[in-house]
């Protein structure tokens, strides 16, 4: 199967800079950012014609529709975050700010699986968020 170039560049800075992803064979990778920017759940960075930031997510009704690889998006009120990581200063924030406005701000909680904990889901109400990303944290 072929994929579009803005695809193939997006999961190749994805394999360099996520190790989740970095077992996965190359059409696995693909397939899956692809679901993304299909279904418009898909920002990205980029600097000098370079990849620099991607944030690919989903909005779904509770953490158990996040969980699995059947890639369900109900619209719900949840964020589920599969993946945001981005490789210049302020790239993080910028991501955040790309994803409120596609429609994250609509959300009451935000979701995303943390590799530092074993996969385990950590979930923020928008409100705390919106604290940490516009004040720092408090």
């Amino acid at each position: 199967m072929s994929f579009p170039n803005t695809t193939v560049r997006v999961a190749a800075f994805v394999r360099r800079n996520w190790k989740g992803c970095r077992r996965w064979p190359r059409q696995l990778l693909l397939s899956w950012v692809q679901w993304f920017i299909d279904h418009d759940r898909f920002q990205g960075l980029t600097e000098g014609g370079r990849v620099v930031g991607v944030a690919l997510y989903r909005f779904v009704d509770c953490e158990d529709d996040a969980r699995g690889y059947d890639y369900k998006d109900t619209g719900g009120k949840m964020a589920f975050i599969a993946l945001c990581t981005g490789k210049t200063e302020g790239a993080m924030q910028h991501l955040y700010h790309m994803v409120m406005g596609a429609g994250m701000n609509l959300c009451d909680t935000i979701c995303w699986a943390r590799d530092k904990h074993g996969g385990r889901a950590s979930l923020y109400s928008i409100n705390t968020l919106n604290r940490r990303f516009n004040y720092g944290k408090r």
